[in-house]
């Protein structure tokens, strides 16, 4: 559930990720693997539909794209987000400070990966999961963009192929050699 008002800070009252405040669901256990709220400020639902315009589908048909999003969008996969987003803040800009959180973070992120795969038809696994370590770490990426615009410069080259090999490896168990993130396009409309 949400924590009661008043126990974490407002949402973007930090706007470097090194001093992000963890909301009260990252820190303490939840019931059924409920994952950690994404700030509020970030417009997740626009978000979404960016990473699916952006992703390269080949020659597969708009219908793909459109299962592909449907399934992008189950509870199970915004759980993977949600805790993926806090857990890529601890991991990468609160290094060592959070190691329990990180853990209890991680446990959530495969149970919700192992719901998620439950919830995916047998017939589009390969199709939906070939794309969907880059869909979290654009997710990821995106997300602390928007919340967090005086670390932009920490979000390099560098940090983008490091969360696709991460993500990757969570989720396929490969760390892929060559990671592009040339198609990672942010475009929410109003020329932002």
């Amino acid at each position: 559930g949400k924590p009661e008002a008043g126990l974490v800070l407002p949402m973007n009252s930090s706007y470097r990720v090194e001093d992000a405040e963890l909301p009260l669901e990252a820190v303490m256990d939840t019931v059924s693997f409920a994952p950690a709220s994404i700030p509020e400020s970030i417009p997740m639902e626009k978000v979404m539909e960016n990473i699916v315009q952006n992703l390269d589908f080949k020659s597969w048909s708009g219908s793909s794209r459109t299962a592909w999003f449907k399934d992008f969008k189950l509870p199970p996969s915004r759980a993977v987000m949600n805790d993926t987003f806090w857990f890529c803040i601890c991991w990468y800009f609160k290094s060592g400070r959070h190691k329990e959180v990180e853990k209890r973070l991680f446990n959530r992120i495969s149970a919700n990966f192992v719901f998620l795969f439950e919830a995916i038809k047998s017939s589009r696994k390969d199709f939906f999961f070939r794309y969907y370590a880059d869909g979290v770490a654009q997710a990821v990426l995106y997300a602390m963009f928007l919340e967090y615009p005086k670390s932009r410069a920490n979000f390099t080259e560098g940090f983008r192929r490091d969360l696709v090999i991460r993500i990757s490896y969570w989720t396929a168990g490969i760390c892929p050699e060559f990671v592009d993130t040339s198609h990672w396009k942010l475009n929410l409309g109003g020329g932002d």
